[in-house]
């Protein structure tokens, strides 16, 4: 499988969107430890998605086959 290109080009509003979510919640009085592994997912995989697409999941998927 081919490695993924960055795309050309790059809307990072839902990027921005749960970064600013995640910063909100680390700042509040209610941090929950359990959904901090939730957030850090969520940004990881949005983060590749923004800026691979979502096609490169096939080629990560591909590397555990």
């Amino acid at each position: 499988m081919k490695k993924p290109n960055i795309l050309k080009e790059i809307d990072i509003a839902l990027l921005i969107r749960v970064c600013q979510e995640y910063v909100d919640f680390m700042d509040s009085d209610n941090i929950n430890e359990d959904y901090l592994d939730e957030y850090h997912n969520s940004i990881y995989e949005i983060a590749l998605e923004t800026i691979y697409g979502n096609d490169c999941w096939d080629f990560i998927n591909s590397k555990f086959e």
